[in-house]
């Protein structure tokens, strides 16, 4: 599991630095690299408040779901933490959705 430094306020030098370097609008937050229950991985999105999925993170998702990944969207850490639980202990049952037979989406 890593996390991806997209997002958050930053002065232009480094915005710049980390464009150069690759980072991508709308890459979700944390991916997962561990196939469980006939998904490739898992990505996470953390929302704050009321907060929603930007135009590029939606697209992000939907292609991320397409390539056959697992997707989910919390807003805090212990809905994140039962979500890893969940995908990890290949369960049948995703937050109300099966896995198995189809792709979560938040």
């Amino acid at each position: 599991m890593f996390a991806i430094p997209n997002g958050g306020r930053r002065q232009i030098r480094e915005a710049v630095k980390l464009k150069a370097q690759g980072v991508t609008k709308g890459v979700w937050d944390i991916f997962v690299a561990i196939p469980s229950c006939g998904y490739h991985g898992l990505w996470i999105e953390f929302k704050a408040g009321k907060n929603k999925l930007t135009k590029e993170q939606k697209l992000f998702g939907e292609n991320m779901r397409e390539m056959g990944y697992a997707t989910h969207v919390c807003y805090s850490v212990d809905e994140a933490i039962a979500a890893l639980k969940e995908y990890l202990n290949d369960r049948k049952v995703f937050s109300g959705v099966s896995l198995c037979c189809g792709p979560y989406v938040s």
